[in-house]
């Protein structure tokens, strides 16, 4: 679409979706380069033994977290301050220098505990 249209067309790059999708989040911002327009922080984890079952494009309700094949969690919770350390030097060789938007869809955590989480753990990696 870039081609196209240009470069007002941009990806907002969540690295939840792509974990679900056994992607490599830090190739894939890598390969987007500057097309990299918005980024979300959202972690996600796989249940492997519910995959088998499932796969990952497993279509079981969310209120069931323990029945199914991924779940959304919150930034840090699967992939360690190393792997977001990464992400961010990743999303910073690409160019992107703009919002990292915390979205929180952890079944596991209360709403403001997920996000003071990842909110703490994003500062130690960016210094603030």
């Amino acid at each position: 679409m870039r081609d196209a249209v240009g470069p007002i067309i941009g990806v907002n790059v969540d690295p939840s979706h792509l974990f679900w999708q056994r992607m490599d989040p830090l190739a894939v911002v890598r390969e987007l380069g500057s097309a990299v327009s918005h980024v979300h922080l959202k972690d996600t984890e796989i249940v492997e033994d519910q995959v088998a079952l499932a796969g990952v494009l497993d279509t079981r309700p969310f209120a069931d977290p323990g029945r199914r094949a991924w779940n959304f969690r919150t930034a840090g919770a699967v992939h360690d301050r190393a792997w977001w350390t990464a992400f961010v030097a990743a999303l910073r060789e690409a160019g992107y220098d703009d919002a990292l938007s915390i979205e929180n869809e952890d079944a596991g955590l209360p709403p403001e505990a997920s996000v003071e989480q990842a909110a703490a753990m994003m500062r130690s990696i960016l210094g603030d």
